[in-house]
């Protein structure tokens, strides 16, 4: 069994604000289902590719808002995979990072894939890339290596 891990949102670098984050905890009691804004709508931290970011603001079924039960079951989440124990990924894993991410943290994605990884983790950092790493300008990188992970593995298809 393996397992791949493209940009992960195990640790973000991007997050709503305390202010915000204070209106959600009331609207849980009143309003569970009250809307709040992704704190992601700038298309510059996807990808520093301009055709890329056009397309991404162009968008008009990208997801913008969530709800304030949304966010606190995401937190929930957050919190109970970067708690994970020791080794208790059984997968081989590897990991493709962006090395100019700014919407997840790097280094202590890094550290928790070591740390919950059963085997030797197999950590890839593609250099001068952003978060989204099929939007560069050049993928082919990205993309062959997801392909030779699908390959080398027997994915049926070529496909994880």
């Amino acid at each position: 069994m393996r397992l791949l891990l493209v940009t992960p949102g195990i640790f973000a670098a991007v997050d709503v604000g305390w202010a915000v984050r204070l209106r959600i905890a009331t609207a849980l009691l009143f309003r569970p289902a009250a809307p709040f804004e992704i704190p992601l709508s700038d298309p510059a931290l996807f990808t520093a590719n301009p055709a890329a970011q056009e397309f991404i603001a162009a968008d008009t079924d990208k997801l913008t808002h969530a709800t304030a039960r949304f966010f606190f079951h995401s937190l929930q989440l957050d919190r109970a995979v970067q708690s994970a124990p020791r080794r208790a990924l059984a997968p081989e894993v590897t990991l493709y990072l962006a090395e100019y991410d700014r919407i997840i943290r790097n280094e202590p994605t890094v550290a928790w894939v070591q740390r919950v990884a059963a085997h030797a983790a197999r950590v890839h950092l593609f250099p001068g890339t952003s978060h989204t790493l099929e939007f560069e300008p050049e993928p082919a990188a990205f993309l062959d290596a997801v392909g030779g992970w699908a390959d080398r593995f027997g994915a049926p298809g070529g496909c994880a």
